[in-house]
């Protein structure tokens, strides 16, 4: 995986989160019929991208680390 590679995954992955929160702005009403599991959708959604965001970036590095150290 290269650094072009990485930086890819990065831009997708923050396309993902904008489009994730546009989706949240929505108020959809909440007696509307599957609201619930649309709602419950949308936060799965979201920390997963959440989660792919941390494995990237992360706190020791990401995933660039990752790449250098298994050079």
């Amino acid at each position: 995986m290269t650094n072009e590679d990485i930086n890819d995954i990065k831009i997708i992955l923050n396309e993902q989160l904008n489009s994730i929160n546009l989706l949240g702005k929505f108020r959809l009403p909440p007696k509307l019929e599957g609201y619930e599991k649309l709602r419950t959708i949308y936060e799965d959604i979201l920390e997963c991208n959440k989660v792919m965001m941390e494995i990237v970036n992360g706190p020791v590095g990401g995933i660039e680390k990752l790449v250098e150290r298994n050079k």
